[in-house]
């Protein structure tokens, strides 16, 4: 090796299969196994090993995981409400302002593909449902 290379520190670790791996190259690969493992929490795709069966917290039952998502919804609910008062504002005060129109429009539009979903229902009859009340 020249003077003018000089050699990168190395790492000597037998785990990861190579005796003589520059620090450089060894920190890349942490880099990468946290965050394949960050991913994998992240996405419940752990490989099963007796290390995490013995370390890991149990995953969440369908209830659990249901009742946090209705919070959730809940919660979103609640901001909707709160952004939907502060829109009435500003419409009152720009009567004129087609922006707040479509706004609000698009919206109405996602509620009603969303009731749609839930419901098990074609939009056309949410439609109909909205229709039917004015």
């Amino acid at each position: 090796m020249s003077a003018l290379s000089p050699q990168l520190p190395t790492n000597h670790s037998e785990s990861a299969g190579n005796e003589h791996i520059p620090a450089a190259v060894a920190l890349h690969v942490d880099a990468i196994d946290a965050l394949m493992c960050s991913t994998r929490a992240a996405t419940n795709h752990r490989p099963a090993t007796e290390t995490n069966a013995m370390t890991s917290a149990p995953e969440p039952t369908a209830a659990e995981t249901y009742a946090a998502r209705r919070n959730d919804i809940a919660r979103l609910l609640d901001v909707l409400d709160m952004e939907l008062e502060r829109n009435d504002r500003r419409a009152k005060d720009q009567p004129d302002n087609w922006a707040l129109v479509g706004n609000i429009s698009q919206v109405r539009s996602d509620l009603t593909n969303m009731v749609a979903f839930i419901s098990n229902m074609d939009r056309a009859e949410v439609e109909r449902f909205l229709s039917d009340a004015t």
